[in-house]
């Protein structure tokens, strides 16, 4: 179930309830784990810049079996102040979306349906009272003019350091590719593959230590969206 660019993707767009309060006591160990759901920690990420904790869950009963586990719960526990609801839902193509808010901290259900009928997705819980900023990877990666960075998602695991980004631009796929395929060469990276279909492109560079995939596709909007994703190997180079 290794899904995370999906999760990288759509928590830009989730909604969460902005307040003032912290939340100095509060994880992700107190998010409840679904029952009967097998449901792993991935670890802590920088998205857009604000520390977040993850876990992946998998299900075999349907997403609003799911959804309503949480929604019952997260109602019985709300304290209704300010008149502020128990929680927000909304739906993103195939997922579906819970947010609530824990002081300053936001707590996100992220889930949609398998195969076979179960659900999938994600908990995650970013301390909005914490922004570290971007690092300075994913502020100098380069970008065709006229496109716009959506979420840059950092993390390390055992000391491999990677970045996900997902950039928009009004380029072209193959004009995107083109400024890719020349623009990388000239910051030390070596072309390793280049592979088109009538729909897409990837791009695979490498360079001493480290390693970057680039994915650009046509969104449905008519822009043109680019997937990178950028490894620091350990003990590489």
């Amino acid at each position: 179930m290794n899904d995370l660019p999906g999760y990288r993707y759509l928590a830009v767009g989730v909604i969460v309830f902005m307040g003032s309060k912290s939340c100095p006591a509060f994880d992700i160990s107190d998010v409840t784990d679904p029952p009967d759901a097998e449901v792993t920690y991935v670890g802590d990420v920088i998205q857009n810049g604000i520390p977040l904790q993850m876990k992946q869950l998998r299900a075999d009963y349907p997403v609003q079996e799911l959804l309503a586990y949480y929604k019952q719960r997260w109602a019985d526990i709300h304290d209704h102040e300010d008149n502020v609801p128990p929680y927000m839902e909304k739906q993103v193509g195939p997922w579906w979306v819970l947010s609530k808010m824990e002081g300053a901290c936001s707590v996100v259900i992220q889930v949609k349906e398998t195969d076979a009928g179960g659900a999938q997705g994600f908990i995650s819980v970013s301390d909005l009272s914490r922004e570290k900023g971007v690092s300075a990877l994913v502020e100098e990666f380069p970008r065709p003019e006229s496109s716009q960075l959506v979420s840059s998602t950092e993390s390390n695991d055992n000391g491999k350091y990677t970045v996900t980004l997902v950039i928009t631009s009004d380029v072209s796929v193959e004009q995107g590719a083109d400024y890719y395929r020349h623009e990388m060469p000239d910051l030390g990276w070596r072309i390793r593959r280049d592979d088109s279909t009538q729909e897409a492109v990837m791009l695979y560079f490498a360079k001493s230590g480290q390693q970057c995939e680039i994915a650009l596709s046509r969104s449905e909007n008519g822009n043109t969206i680019l997937f990178a994703n950028l490894m620091e190997l350990p003990g590489d180079g």
